[in-house]
């Protein structure tokens, strides 16, 4: 169970419709026609209510003298331009005969004119997250506001997630080559730039660059490669503005400002490099199979004018340039990446790049493991320390198979299989066979797959600790991949029990068993309806001593979800990042624990990224699969952090049996009490602790005391006034807190929920009211007593925040809201909108009795289509996971959902390239003439 938010959203083709130049849907008859006579119109809207008025338009055709009409209905009219009101319901063919002396053309369009009685609307609100700011002036002609130059810089909150478009290339329509923000940054904090194509590009290859710059208008720092996503890095505390600037072509984008995570290691102006060189590689020296010869790498001067090496390619500007202030050795430094750009670009070099300047010391960066915020929730790093997983441990992954190519995933895997028994429905052509690979279900709006198991595989043992990527629960442990789930997602009950059966070493349908039986099994699938022969499997395999752990269900319902509702199942509910329960998880009595599944509507953190769990994934938008890490959310996150912790307890103890772990769990030795002390209905028996858990499984649970933080720094950012902290006794009872002290007068700790010795939830509040504008920092130390032996201890929460005028304006863009077919993704409907502070409200009207999934994005390039890369989009309930809207004899409300810019990250073990276009268009915003005004109700030809 998964909802799911990957790194890219992939761009749409464009069918033009309605307005201005005609229709791509209209059909011409040529009759007796010459070549300077053509027939075409346009018609103001497609479908209404009776009565129902058109205006069709045949401006658009040429070489015309006269123009008559026949409406379909026995009308008629003349004129270029006409009115027509249909008083009864019908689909009615509209002829338009364009005529020149003897000659004529013929154009013709179809409309509907609807029984208000017989159709209804879908409305409700959709939210933007509060980081998200949409640039103001984009392609789209409702976004028209300039921020081109220091004077119109955006003001940018902290962080922040940017979607843009710019454009340096006067044939995809009016230039704007630069956009420009201002945002109060602090010291070490990153600002992240990825560049998008899309389909509707001709030239391809935009290239993007980025430029920053403090509040004098002086140059800081610039990334100038030929890499989609580019990064900076600021090294003091302070106000800048960030230019984006369109180096070639056009481009949709997303900046991300404020957060710790670098997403590429660019070619930068703060690089230390010999101005002036660069080293190659030429083309015609690379080692064949049929020849071996020494690599021609060497160095090159840079010509003493830079403009006779710019002038060679179409794709790089000159630092003249250059905006702002800039010293001597700064442009130098910049006319040498400039440079190095256009050699990359000349075609000539296999590589070029700067004359880097090394040192003697190497210092790894791994730093998307900071990003997984929920490691820390469950304390991974302290048993990290204990254990780190043993390679005779093996838990089975029984999903939608695994990426068994995955960089990240290399080494972890055992042999497994491919479980689907019927070839419709398996994906990959056949039925069960031995080859367990995800072969991708292209189920994502943007024709993408989830890589459902990849992703909960990553969490549960993810190479750790190889400066790759993200790291597992678990590294050290092996993952047997089973592949169960094909078409939509779904999978039998028959085929998951014959998975079953192969994991524990039972016979199966497949012939053979495994070299070694699975320890524990991972299930993030479910349904509502049990099974008893599935609850005899699961008896079977706890009399085996397997631990079997299933994802609770995400319908924020108290019906049970089946496997983890059965007797010897682990049933896992999900938390968010403030270890609160997640919005769509499942509850009831047959929860037994919590863990991390991620939240996207929050950005608690301020990471510049929304609150899901982080893992490995793939991309097949493009057609081939790129490997990269992504967020998710759902009770499919959570299961598997249980999984993982439950494969160190038997790691450091190989006799652990599931009788055991049972009893350690409901004594709380596994768990930090949450909700209502002891066993609740919403977190089970509590959330996962891996410290405690280690220590539990090797009996040495009150072995050491620690105050133990849910995060050991709270970010409030610009806009945030109360933040949640956890405070857990690591002894198991042992300490007692005496006090909190918070460092600063404006900073301000109170009980939440806490137990008698002082550990539970606090609230965090800070007040601006007195303070200037500025970035503050401050502190809180937790002071505490070992009642066993008197000593002292105390731990400290680091605190920063940002004083600011801007106003909060939460902004996803003008966005455009469909009601699509779900059978061939038809827009039956839609309407605009734009922001007011983050909330959408919208109707979408004239829909007849069915079954709609509700879409929503923006269109900042203006093809026509929304969700392409670089747009917002979303979709209700989520867009990994669209649900059907159903209308029958009344309208639908409450349809409420929310929009965000992509939410996924691309790091080493993706190429850092930009995506193709490839995908299918799903989403076509069916504009006519007469759609101007926000949140009214536009319709479409059928």
């Amino acid at each position: 169970m998964i909802r799911l938010l990957i790194i890219i959203i992939t761009s749409l083709s464009l069918i033009s419709c309605g307005g201005g130049g005609g229709s791509s849907n209209s059909s011409s008859t040529p009759s007796i026609t010459s070549e300077e006579l053509s027939a075409s119109f346009s018609v103001s809207s497609y479908r209404g209510t009776v009565p129902f008025t058109v205006t069709v338009d045949a401006s658009s055709s040429t070489g015309a003298t006269s123009y008559s009409w026949t409406f379909g209905d026995g009308t008629t009219g003349l004129g270029a331009r006409v009115s027509k009101t249909y008083t009864e319901p019908g689909k009615y063919t509209i002829r338009l005969v364009a005529s020149k002396a003897s000659n004529i053309d013929i154009s013709t369009e179809q409309v509907t004119a609807l029984d208000p009685s017989l159709v209804h609307s879908i409305s409700g609100t959709i939210s933007a997250p509060q980081t998200s700011v949409a640039d103001s002036d984009t392609a789209d002609p409702n976004m028209n506001t300039s921020n081109n130059n220091f004077a119109t810089a955006q003001l940018l909150p902290t962080p922040t997630n940017v979607g843009g478009y710019v454009n340096a290339d006067s044939n995809v329509g009016s230039t704007d080559i630069s956009d420009f923000y201002r945002i109060e940054l602090s010291a070490n904090e990153t600002i992240n730039l990825t560049t998008y194509e899309y389909q509707n590009n001709e030239n391809q290859n935009p290239d993007l660059d980025l430029y920053l710059y403090d509040e004098n208008e002086n140059g800081v720092d610039s990334a100038l490669g030929n890499e989609a996503s580019e990064s900076l890095t600021v090294t003091q505390s302070g106000t800048y503005y960030i230019e984006v600037r369109a180096a070639s072509n056009s481009a949709n984008y997303l900046l991300k400002a404020g957060g710790s995570t670098a997403s590429q290691v660019s070619k930068t102006l703060s690089s230390e490099f010999v101005p002036g060189e660069a080293l190659y590689r030429n083309k015609k020296n690379v080692v064949t199979a049929s020849s071996v010869s020494i690599p021609d790498i060497g160095t090159l001067k840079m010509p003493s004018t830079f403009g006779e090496v710019s002038a060679s390619s179409n794709n790089t500007q000159h630092p003249n340039t250059l905006t702002g202030n800039w010293t001597t050795e700064q442009k130098i430094k910049i006319d040498t990446l400039l440079w190095i750009k256009a050699l990359n670009n000349s075609g000539n070099y296999q590589y070029a790049e700067p004359n880097y300047y090394r040192k003697a010391f190497f210092t790894p960066n791994d730093e998307l493991f900071n990003a997984q915020w929920h490691y820390n929730n469950i304390k991974l790093e302290e048993a990290l320390d204990l254990e780190t997983g043993s390679n005779s441990v093996i838990v089975a992954v029984i999903d939608t198979g695994v990426l068994l190519d995955h960089p990240d995933l290399q080494g972890q895997l055992v042999s497994g299989y491919d479980f689907i028994s019927d070839p419709a429905f398996s994906l990959d052509g056949n039925g069960i066979d031995n080859d367990p690979n995800d072969p991708g279900d292209k189920s994502n709006p943007d024709n993408s797959s989830n890589f459902h198991g990849t992703h909960v595989a990553g969490t549960i043992a993810a190479a750790t600790n190889n400066a790759t990527g993200v790291a597992g629960v678990a590294g050290g442990v092996r993952i047997m991949p089973l592949r169960v789930l094909g078409r939509n997602g779904a999978g039998t009950s028959a085929d998951i029990i014959q998975s079953l059966r192969y994991a524990a070493g039972l016979s199966n349908n497949s012939g053979t068993t495994p070299a070694q039986p699975a320890n524990i099994i991972n299930l993030s699938l479910g349904s509502p309806s049990s099974s008893l022969a599935e609850q005899e499997i699961y008896d079977t395999l706890a009399a085996m001593d397997i631990l079997v752990v299933a994802a609770a269900g995400n319908d924020n319902t108290s019906t049970p979800d089946y496997p983890a509702a059965y007797n010897n199942v682990i049933s896992v509910s999900a938390t968010t990042i403030n270890n609160q329960k997640a919005p769509y998880s499942n509850f009831g009595s047959t929860v037994d624990i919590a863990a991390p599944g991620g939240d996207f509507t929050s950005d608690l953190n301020r990471d510049g990224y929304p609150d899901g769990v982080l893992s490995t994934i793939g991309d097949d938008s493009s057609g081939g699969i790129q490997y990269r890490y992504g967020y998710s959310e759902g009770t499919s996150m959570a299961s598997p952090h249980v999984a993982g912790v439950a494969a160190l307890m038997k790691s450091a103890n190989s006799n652990l049996t599931v009788a055991q772990f049972n009893t350690l769990l409901q004594s709380g030795d596994l768990t930090d009490d949450l909700g209502t002390p002891g066993k609740d209905d919403v977190f089970g028996y509590g959330l996962i602790n891996a410290r405690k858990a280690m220590l539990a499984a090797t009996g040495a649970l009150n072995a050491s005391a620690n105050i133990v933080l849910s995060s050991n720094s709270l970010n409030f950012g610009s806009f945030s006034d109360n933040l949640n902290i956890t405070v857990t006794d690591s002894s198991g009872g042992d300490l007692t807190i005496n006090s909190t002290i918070p460092s600063e007068s404006w900073l301000n700790i109170t009980e939440d929920t806490i137990d008698g010795k002082g550990f539970g939830s606090y609230q965090v509040s800070i007040d601006r009211n007195s303070l200037a504008d500025g970035l503050y920092n401050a502190s809180i130390v937790f002071d505490a007593t070992n009642t066993e032996d008197m000593t002292s201890l105390q731990e400290t929460l680091n605190v920063s925040m940002q004083v600011t005028t801007t106003p909060n304006t939460a902004d996803a863009g003008y966005i455009y809201i469909l009601a699509i077919n779900p059978e061939n993704d038809e827009t039956l409907g839609f309407t605009e909108a734009s922001s007011d502070n983050g909330v959408y409200s919208y109707t979408i009207e004239n829909l007849e009795p069915g079954e709609y999934h509700v879409i929503a994005g923006s269109d900042f390039n203006a093809d026509n289509f929304i969700c392409d890369q670089g747009d917002s989009c979303g979709a209700y309930p989520t867009l990994g996971q669209k649900s059907m809207v159903s209308i029958d004899s009344s309208d639908r409300a409450g349809i409420d959902f929310t929009v965000s810019f992509e939410n996924s990250i691309s790091a080493s073990a993706s190429s850092n390239t930009r995506d193709s276009d490839a995908a299918t268009p799903l989403f076509h915003i069916p504009r006519n003439i007469n759609t101007t005004t926000v949140s009214t109700p536009s319709v479409v030809k059928q």
